[in-house]
């Protein structure tokens, strides 16, 4: 039987208001192709280092035009790549930035898969800026 004493209610209350302040994530893949045309993925990004898990997920400042991500942006308005996200593996290779950036240079298909946070103010399809997850990341 559940405990209902004022001790039992307190834990439970305490353990609903912490959720409340986490932040909601969303993952997507993106698949990009060069076609061997030279075309550019159109992306400016910085390395930023997860403290908890010791990787490093790419974090996206700008989405380029002309490019591939802006193309794909139109085309799949449900999946945009936005200004804040992060793209935490490339073709299958995950956890090192030097590696991330090394498959978007050398490779003519990309695969993403794209995290993107929001805060509980606002929906995932809004044009508000995605959350930082606390203080778990620092820029490298």
């Amino acid at each position: 039987q559940p405990d209902l004493s004022s001790s039992g209610a307190t834990k439970w209350t305490s353990m609903f208001s912490l959720t409340e302040h986490l932040p909601l994530t969303t993952e997507f893949q993106v698949t990009l192709k060069k076609s061997g045309t030279g075309r550019k993925i159109g992306l400016e990004t910085v390395s930023v280092y997860r403290k908890t898990t010791g990787d490093s997920v790419l974090r996206v400042q700008e989405v380029k035009r002309p490019g591939l991500v802006h193309e794909w942006n139109c085309a799949n308005p449900e999946q945009q790549i936005r200004p804040g996200d992060d793209i935490f593996e490339v073709n299958g290779k995950f956890g090192h930035c030097e590696m991330l950036y090394a498959e978007l240079a050398l490779k003519e298909e990309v695969r993403l898969w794209v995290r993107r946070a929001w805060s509980r103010n606002t929906t995932p399809d809004s044009s508000a800026a995605p959350s930082t997850i606390g203080d778990d990341y620092w820029q490298a």
